[in-house]
């Protein structure tokens, strides 16, 4: 074996264990380093900069020892020359004994200095034999390094084992140190989203925040996380600590809202000493318009072209009904382009200059957006926005008439607001809303509608009258209310028109005590104690809603039924004392009426109910429909009590006010006070009706029968009918109270008062549940309320007396038989609002002989007429009294002349027209009228009774008779006519045109005809349409006569000759010599025509 061979073994063995020594020492330095490094993240939580310089200490110092100690040297090949320096070096070979020999054995010399080199090299193989491999290893050092790398290998795994998350997290921070890793805690939090999130412009993100315990009890940690939103502005960031709110029934869980995000942002929750992960919210911007243009297109009424503007989002005033071409160009090009606007959606078609284009109809007005994005909903978001107004009629005005805008009033009172509008063309519905003040428009309420038959629909200003009672389950006690009207015109594309606002704040019951005094305030003490008493028995009721269940299970119904049970009772009780000191007190009859049916009716029934409440058996389930019924019904009885209770608070403070000498409101007028009335009736019978049909279902059924549905059904229809019999019976209280009254009001009175008397009837039967009965009453509410309906159709006059009728004597006086007479009389006479002074005989009818039994009254929409009515019926509700005599029967006499007979025994009031004593052909009959009246009894008349005596005598001549005035005229008429006949013949017999003179004999027929019958209107109508028959036949003979003034008179020969040449032809050549013949001819005419003038 050569020196060089067993060097290279040598060599290649003593690099393998300064290799692995060297290999070792860098593990135990690299094991080492990095564990202290992870120890003092988990014990410290180093910030990103100190870990960054870490992560490059620990990086750097390992590589660069590597390739220092172990690396290199593992690379580096070996060489026997450096082998045998090393091994003499460790060895302690003297004189270069195998360097030496290593040379000369690879150049051998020649020689004498060959003989020198084969002895060297001689040694040298001697002391390679003698050399070891134990020599030249340290094997304690290795055996050192390779327990210190163990030590350290040991110690990283029971880090990692007995520490995973510790380990795991600061592995995680050193490597990733700009990463938002948390570091170990006891508490864990995460963010849901998670990472990235993208949103477009103006979306809204909701972030939650999870919080995980990792030792102990999440219920320990008191605090709330916050979160930490980071926002660039300009070069640098601002961050701010944002709260969270927790979730309920979601421990640990904890949310943040961001509306309308339009800016990106970073954010993470922070807790305690610890953090989540960052969220990075990048938010979408849509494209931007680079160019837009509108080409609008009017409605084909309009008449006008095209027209050109500035596109989107530039507003757009068209007429309603047009439509418009849109052009829009953006700065990128999406997958879609929409047109939105009222509802509907038009996609717009890319050209292929890349302009989007579309027609749209701009039916009604708005805001419109263009809508750029994906294919699907999500994805598309709004590139411009814009206005659409419509100019079609101007906005209808509507005020809602009160004398305070801010009022407080009491709960269950009663308010009257008049209501005018108007619009242009015409209206359509008037309404009024309410809402709480502080809320939006779209959560008002209906109070009442108006509606109105068109289109054109209610042309020019309007005046309804509201009618409000404050129900203290729509306006509660101590809340303020806003109160609106609107309106609206038939425009399809039109606004709704709103009012100024009334605020009305609603008083507290507590204080109606101290506005009353003597008995009343111990009504309305006792109002408050029931108030009280019923507020406990339904917080009792839902209490046992809430904890039906444990009470099921313990048995405990028995104990919760008796409190409620005594509560209830308890209410009962004050209610009671409260209708005993009404009784006492000046209250209205229906507010003592309404009270004892809320009293012994509902409280009964409410009692009844919880007494039900004893179910042996009964599951959850089953109970709780009855435990919620209960609750609603004494929710109903509560509001109730709080609404008779501010209704005697608002009475007594109108009590004060009229004797304090405050000014009264102006009353409303009659026609006003009817049609409200007329309207309230049709609403009544409306429900009556429909109560009706829904208890004649169960007429056939016994209460035995009847499910828990249908006993809830019943009792809401008797709390209606409840209602409405209080309803009424304020009704009648006005009606009777009527100061402005005529006769005819108390038999509507008596009417009212059956209508009560049925509806209260009616709602005790449905309370007593006996179902037989309610439908009865119900139906003779209802007929009684459509009767009284009929007779106040009469009651509206809608113009005054313009009109001036004459009719014709009749022959002979016709035998009008005499008619029943009705059970309530029907004379309405209306208020005089003209004074006498403003009268003239222009407007006064001319009475004539005619007579009948008419059913529905003697006269033209509620005004006196020329017939006499037997029926006792003469509806005399016209303005302008009439000056001449009528006939027939009446209740207690017209308003200006009449005779006839007087049906009633009792005369009170006989004031109005002042006419003069006269003698009259009534004749006398039996007994005496009871003749109240304090004035004089020169008024109204209608005699046939004795009724006092007169301060003064007979005076003032018959009225002058008619009939032969109108038979002078038929016959003065005919002479007329038959000359116009003659004139007609002579017109026809020299050919000229009559005109319209045939039109004008028709007429006067007409007028002959009208005449005999005595209709007086059908003259006038006749005559005026012969003289415009007449004016039109003189003009058009007039025009005739000129136009035969102005042609010329031939001599007959040469007229004849004339004629014959023109019937002949000229024959051919002959055209010029013909026609110099006849230009002669007429030549020689006009100069003969000049010398006969001279």
């Amino acid at each position: 074996m050569t020196l060089q061979l067993q060097l290279d073994r040598l060599g290649r063995r003593l690099k393998r264990w300064r290799v692995a020594r060297s290999f070792l020492r860098w593990l135990s330095l690299t094991l080492g380093l990095w564990l202290l490094w992870f120890w003092l993240d988990n014990l410290l939580r180093l910030p990103a900069g100190i870990r960054l310089a870490m992560l490059g200490v620990g990086l750097a110092v390992p590589v660069w020892r590597a390739l220092q100690e172990w690396l290199r040297p593992a690379c580096r090949p070996v060489s026997p020359a450096r082998t045998a320096r090393e091994i003499e070096n460790r060895c302690g070979i003297r004189d270069n004994t195998l360097i030496n020999a290593c040379c000369f054995e690879q150049t051998p010399p020649e020689g004498a200095a060959g003989a020198f080199a084969w002895r060297a090299r001689k040694v040298g193989l001697a002391c390679a034999a003698n050399i070891h491999p134990e020599q030249l290893f340290d094997r304690r050092a290795l055996r050192r390094a390779g327990a210190v790398a163990s030590v350290g290998l040991l110690i990283w795994g029971a880090y990692v084992l007995l520490l995973s998350r510790h380990a795991g997290n600061a592995f995680a921070r050193l490597i990733m140190p700009l990463a938002d890793i948390p570091p170990v805690t006891s508490v864990t939090v995460s963010l849901s989203p998670s990472r990235t999130v993208t949103l477009w412009a103006g979306d809204s993100l909701v972030v939650t925040a999870q919080l995980r315990a990792v030792t102990g009890r999440l219920e320990s940690f008191n605090e709330s996380p916050v979160l930490r939103q980071t926002q660039r502005e300009g070069l640098r960031e601002a961050s701010v600590d944002l709260p969270m709110a927790a979730v309920p029934g979601a421990p640990g869980c904890h949310v943040r809202r961001f509306e309308a995000v339009r800016e990106p942002f970073t954010c993470n929750a922070q807790f305690g000493d610890t953090w989540s992960r960052t969220l990075t919210v990048q938010v979408r911007h849509p494209p931007r318009i680079t160019a837009s243009a509108f080409e609008l297109i009017p409605p084909s009424y309009a008449g006008t072209g095209t027209t050109m503007q500035a596109g989107a989002p530039m507003p757009l005033r068209v007429l309603a009904g047009s439509r418009a071409r849109v052009s829009v160009t953006l700065d990128r090009a999406p997958q879609c382009l929409l047109w939105r606007q009222g509802g509907a959606q038009h996609a717009l078609a890319q050209a292929g200059t890349g302009e989007w284009q579309a027609e749209v109809a701009l039916e009604q007005g708005g805001d419109y957006l263009l809508m750029a994005g994906g294919g699907s909903e999500a994805e598309t978001r709004p590139v411009a926005r814009g206005e659409v107004v419509l100019l079609p009629d101007r906005t209808p005005e509507v005020a809602l008439v009160a004398a305070s805008r801010n009022q407080r009033v009491w709960s269950g009172a009663k308010l009257a607001l008049p209501v005018e509008a108007g619009d242009d063309f015409g209206l359509q519905a008037v309404w009024v809303t309410a809402a709480p003040v502080a809320a939006p428009p779209e959560r008002a309420e209906v109070l009442a509608r108006w509606p109105y038959a068109g289109p054109p629909g209610r042309q020019g200003s309007v005046r309804e009258r509201l009618e409000l009672t404050l129900d203290p389950a729509r306006f509660r006690p101590g809340e303020s209310y806003r109160l609106e009207a609107r309106a609206r015109d038939w425009n399809p594309d039109g606004t709704v028109a709103v009012s100024a606002p009334l605020v009305i704040r609603i008083r507290q019951p507590e204080e109606a005590a101290e506005q009353l005094e003597g008995a009343a305030q111990e009504a309305a003490r006792a109002l408050e104690q029931a108030v009280a008493e019923q507020r406990r028995a339904l917080g009792l009721t839902r209490n046992l809603e809430v904890h039906l269940d444990e009470a099921l299970s313990r048995r405990h119904i028995g104990a919760h039924r008796e409190s409620i049970a005594k509560a209830q009772e308890s209410a009962r009780k004050h209610g009671r004392s409260a209708v005993a000191a009404l009784e006492k007190a000046a209250a209205p009859e229906a507010t003592r009426a309404r009270l004892s049916l809320l009293v012994e009716q509902e409280m009964g029934l409410a009692l009844e109910r919880i007494t039900a409440l004893e179910p042996p058996a009964e599951t959850s389930a089953a109970m709780q429909p009855r435990v919620a019924r209960l609750a609603g019904h004494q929710n109903y009885i509560l509001n109730e009590l709080l609404s008779l209770l501010g209704r005697l608070a608002a009475q007594a403070r109108l009590a004060q006010e009229r004797d304090g000498g405050a000014t009264a409101p102006p009353m409303a007028t009659d026609a006003d006070r009817a049609r409200d009335l007329q309207e309230f009736l049709k609403d009544f019978a409306a429900v009556q009706k429909r109560i009706v049909e829904q208890t004649r279902s169960l007429l056939e059924r016994g209460p035995e029968d009847l499910t828990e549905e249908e006993l809830e059904i019943l009792g809401q229809l008797a709390r209606e009918e409840g209602k409405w019999a209080a309803l009424l019976r304020d009704r009648l209280d006005d009606l009777a109270k009527n100061p402005l009254q005529d006769f005819a009001d108390g038999s509507m009175a008596e009417a009212f008062n059956e209508v009560w008397q049925d509806v209260q009837k009616a709602a005790e039967s449905l309370y007593a549940r006996k179902i037989e009965m309610a439908v009865p009453q119900e139906q003779g509410g209802l007929e009684n309320a459509e009767e009284l309906i009929h007779n106040l159709e009469r009651w509206l006059t809608d113009k005054p007396d313009y009109i001036k009728w004459l009719m014709e004597e009749p022959p002979t006086l016709p035998d009008a038989p005499l008619a029943e007479l009705p059970r309530e009389l029907e004379d309405i006479a209306g208020e005089l609002l003209d004074e006498e002074s403003a009268m003239t005989e222009d407007v006064e009818d001319v009475t004539s002989g005619w007579i009948d039994s008419l059913d529905k009254g003697a006269g033209w929409d509620a005004m006196d007429g020329p017939i006499s009515s037997m029926g006792a019926k003469g509806v005399t509700g016209n303005q302008l009294p009439n000056q001449h005599e009528i006939g027939g029967r009446s209740g207690e006499g017209r308003t200006g002349r009449s005779q006839g007979q007087m049906v009633e025994g009792t005369a009170v009031g006989k004031e109005g027209r002042q006419t003069p004593s006269r003698v009259t052909p009534t004749p006398f009959e039996t007994g005496a009228v009871d003749d109240q009246s304090t004035a004089s009894p020169g008024g109204a008349t209608g005699g046939g009774k004795l009724a006092g005596f007169a301060e003064q005598g007979l005076r003032g001549p018959a009225p002058p008779p008619r009939r032969e005035q109108m038979k002078r005229l038929a016959g003065r008429q005919t002479e007329i006519r038959q000359q116009a006949e003659r004139l007609n013949l002579h017109l026809r017999a020299h050919g000229v045109p009559s005109g319209d003179l045939d039109a004008a004999i028709a007429n006067m027929r007409e007028l002959e005809r009208h005449a005999i019958e005595g209709r007086g209107a059908e003259i006038r109508r006749a005559f005026d349409a012969t003289l415009e028959s007449m004016r039109s036949t003189r003009a058009t003979i007039a025009a005739e006569a000129a136009t035969r003034r102005e042609r010329g008179a031939l001599p007959r020969d040469k007229a004849e000759a004339l004629w014959s040449g023109l019937r002949a032809d000229v024959p051919p050549g002959y055209e010029e010599i013909v026609a110099a013949y006849y230009r002669r001819l007429a030549g020689a005419g006009e100069g003969g025509r000049s010398e006969t003038r001279e």
